[in-house]
């Protein structure tokens, strides 16, 4: 008999939080935007406060170029590319 009174009291907060929930709204930089730029694609997104990007990093990682040496059509030809590394990570090593 206990189970069956603390079950029905568990059912009803659980109805009771999900209509609290469904009033709630969400922040302007947490809503989900839906676009349809490709006929029958839809593309979801969230727009974040500009706050979490523009700030300065306490841990910055860097940004190197390599060069590299490939074969197009059997002639050879050199090309850069620039590989940002994150915190912590040496160039020059594999290891963290």
């Amino acid at each position: 008999m206990m189970r069956r009174i603390l079950a029905c009291i568990f059912a009803l907060m659980l109805a009771v939080s999900a209509a609290a929930a469904e009033k709630r709204e969400t922040p302007e930089d947490k809503k989900e935007i839906i676009t349809q730029d490709i006929t029958g694609h839809e593309t979801r997104f969230r727009q974040y406060d500009s706050k979490f990007w523009e700030a300065p990093s306490d841990q910055p990682g860097t940004v190197v170029e390599l060069s590299y040496t490939t074969s197009v059509y059997g002639n050879a030809a050199g090309n850069t590319v620039k590989v940002y590394l994150p915190y912590g990570y040496a160039e020059n090593t594999q290891a963290r």
